[in-house]
């Protein structure tokens, strides 16, 4: 009898021991995949707030720029329709680059 509860005892140990070792591998595997998940989730918004960095900084660049400024006011200035006897001589503004200028 002592011999089977021995053989019992082995038994339960071997395989509570191959039971044990995989929940720890396993819950080991987990944390390693989220770590590198996280690792990974940080460098693609690291990439991605770099590049709206840049996209950001070059549209203040063209946006702030003079030929800009220029085109502009070209673009969006409203037509006066008084007749020309009632206009007033507005002040002008020239761009130094294009060579473009308008009255205001």
């Amino acid at each position: 009898m002592a011999q089977a509860l021995i053989a019992v005892l082995a038994v339960l140990g071997s395989l509570g021991g191959v039971i044990l070792g995989s929940y720890l591998s396993g819950r080991a595997q987990t944390r390693a995949w989220q770590r590198e998940a996280l690792d990974r989730d940080k460098r693609d918004k690291r990439v991605v707030m770099s590049a709206f960095a840049t996209a950001a900084r070059e549209w203040r660049a063209t946006v702030m720029s003079e030929t800009q400024l220029c085109c502009r006011l070209r673009q969006f200035r409203a037509p006066d329709m008084r007749s020309a006897a009632k206009r007033k001589r507005r002040p002008s503004v020239a761009c130094k680059r294009s060579g473009w200028s308008a009255r205001l």
